[in-house]
C-alpha cells in the first residue's frame, strides 16, 4: 500500500504514488539512486522526454519490483512549488484512491497540474512507456465521480532555478539530490536578511551542490556543500554531510566572513 502525500518536487516535477516506494529503499542505500550515471541512455530519451535526468531512470526501473496492491493519495493538503520539504502547503480536501498507481498518479497530475502530460514527470512517463496495459493519459481512466473538473487546483510548479530569487546569490547546482537543494533553500528563505547584509550583486555568496560539479564550474571563494562536492574540495570551502544542515553551512559562512 503506498499512502503519500500530493507534492511537487524540483527535481521530478511531482512526488506521488509510484516515487513515495522509493521509501522502501533501505537506509542510505536511496542515495545510490541519486548516483545512478547513464549518459548514453539519457541521449537516447532526451529528443521525446526533454526533462528526463538520470534519477527519472532509476526511480522508473523499481517499477520492475515494486507493484502495490493500492494506492492512497493524500490531498487533503497539497504541496506546492518548492517540494518535496519546502513548498508550500495548500488546502485540496481531496483522496484519491485506486488500486493501480499509475492511474492515481495521472489523476492526481490533471487535478493538480491540468495543463501537464506525462512528459512533465519522466519517470511516469517511463513506466507508462515500459509496461504494458497500463494508461497512457487521463482519458484511459475510469473515474468516479466521471467528471473531476471540481476538484481540479492548479499548484504552483517546482522552479526552474532558485537563484532567480535572490540576486546576491550565485548557485551552482548540478546534479544535486532533492535534500541537499531543499537544505539551500531553506538556508536562502531563513537567513535573508544576513545574506542581503554581507553578500551584493556585485560581490555574491557563491554556492555549489551536486555530484555534477567540476572546477571550472566554480567561481572565487564558492562554498561547496555536500559529499558530492569533495572532488573539487580543494578549490572553494569544502562543507561535508549528506546532507550538511543548515546550521552547519551557516556558520562556517560566518566563519569565513571573519576571517
Amino acid at each position: 500500500i503506498s499512502i503519500p502525500v500530493l507534492k511537487m518536487h524540483m527535481h521530478c516535477g511531482a512526488s506521488l504514488s509510484f516515487k513515495n516506494l522509493k521509501g522502501l529503499i533501505y537506509k542510505r542505500k536511496k542515495v545510490t539512486l541519486h548516483h545512478f550515471q547513464a549518459p548514453e541512455l539519457i541521449s537516447q530519451l532526451k529528443d521525446s522526454i526533454r526533462k528526463i535526468k538520470e534519477l527519472d531512470i532509476a526511480i522508473a526501473d523499481l517499477a520492475h519490483i515494486f507493484h502495490p496492491d493500492l494506492i492512497v493519495i493524500d490531498a487533503s493538503y497539497a504541496q506546492e512549488g518548492m517540494g518535496p520539504s519546502s513548498g508550500n502547503s495548500v488546502k485540496l480536501d481531496t483522496i484519491i484512491a485506486s488500486t493501480d498507481y499509475l492511474a492515481a498518479d495521472i489523476i492526481a497530475l490533471a487535478i493538480a497540474q491540468p495543463e501537464w502530460s506525462l512528459e512533465d514527470v519522466p519517470h511516469l512517463k517511463l513506466i507508462s512507456d515500459m509496461i504494458l496495459n497500463t494508461p497512457k493519459n487521463r482519458e484511459d481512466i475510469l473515474t468516479i465521480p466521471e467528471n473531476i473538473q471540481e476538484f481540479v487546483r492548479p499548484l504552483e510548479p517546482p522552479p526552474s532555478s532558485i537563484s532567480i530569487k535572490y540576486k546576491n546569490v550565485n548557485l551552482i547546482d548540478i546534479d544535486s539530490c532533492s535534500a541537499c537543494l531543499s537544505t539551500i533553500f531553506n538556508l536562502l528563505k531563513n537567513n535573508k536578511d544576513f545574506i542581503d547584509k554581507h553578500f551584493t550583486t556585485e560581490n555574491p555568496l557563491n554556492l555549489a551542490i551536486g555530484k555534477g560539479i567540476k572546477q571550472s564550474d566554480i567561481y572565487d571563494e564558492t562554498f561547496l556543500i555536500g559529499n558530492c562536492t569533495y572532488n573539487v574540495h580543494e578549490k572553494g570551502v569544502f562543507i561535508k554531510g549528506c546532507t550538511p544542515v543548515e546550521s552547519t553551512i551557516l556558520k562556517i559562512i560566518k566563519e569565513s566572513l571573519n576571517k
